[in-house]
């Protein structure tokens, strides 16, 4: 019964060079509540307002290619400012979490990421690595959450980053993913960084019209003890396995 407001979005993006491309975007930003947010028992709040704000964004993309080998930098700068940001939290004198809206909470920062390939015959080497600053902070003092002006966003890492390796043969890969996510507050504590490893072997080959896959995933490789919300332990190494067909007439 309501009218959603026009949200106007502008980018462009440019090759300059053959190793430099560059890219900007300007938007509006609006989000309803979604079912949960209004209605989850307990702790949905039917008088939510939406979120709506802007954003803005800058990057630079660097190549570099050899003739077995190719790279890429990729580094963005974003700035977004959103009122009536929405956020579940603790609530005193409540033993279930709560949604409510948050003024203002102004996100910066920057995200980079860093690829290479190698190829040679029937091999194949990759490896991706990135990095992400951000900050979230709430603009106005709060209350209920207690949240200073300019402090950290509850559960918002400010730094992030992560690696991953990976090696194919025909139809054979092996990859590891490292991944480090830096310490949160939280309503009482702070809960300390974390680093997480997982192990996947796939598989994939062809026999007459089918096409199997397989796949074993070991996730939390080194068992880490950690947690992503307070009094929540993640579990430690577990596995996956699974497999899947493509059938093909052709």
């Amino acid at each position: 019964g309501e009218a959603v407001p026009f949200t106007p979005s502008l980018g462009v993006e440019r090759k300059l060079r053959n190793w430099l491309k560059i890219s900007g975007k300007v938007n509006k930003n609006y989000r309803l509540p979604t079912l949960n947010d209004l209605y989850w028992q307990p702790g949905g709040q039917p008088n939510l307002l939406p979120e709506k704000g802007w954003g803005e964004e800058v990057g630079a993309v660097f190549f570099i290619k050899k003739q077995r080998w190719s790279g890429s930098y990729t580094a963005s700068v974003f700035n977004r400012s959103i009122k009536n940001w929405i956020l579940w939290h603790p609530t005193d004198g409540q033993p279930w979490w709560s949604a409510s809206n948050i003024a203002e909470v102004w996100s910066r920062g920057i995200e980079q990421r860093v690829q290479w390939l190698w190829r040679r015959d029937f091999w194949r080497v990759k490896l991706n690595s990135g990095y992400d600053f951000i900050r979230s902070t709430n603009e106005k003092p709060l209350a209920v959450p207690k949240i200073e002006a300019g402090a950290q966003l509850i559960y918002v890492p400010e730094h992030q980053a992560f690696a991953q390796a990976t090696v194919q043969f025909r139809g054979a890969e092996i990859s590891y993913l490292h991944h480090f996510t830096g310490s949160v507050s939280t309503e009482l504590v702070s809960l300390p960084a974390f680093q997480t490893g997982t192990l996947r072997l796939e598989y994939e080959t062809l026999l007459r019209n089918w096409q199997p896959h397989f796949f074993l995933t070991v996730e939390n490789l080194w068992n880490e003890n950690y947690r992503v919300i307070e009094r929540r332990p993640m579990p430690g190494r577990y596995f996956r396995a699974g497999v899947s067909a493509a059938f093909s007439k052709n």
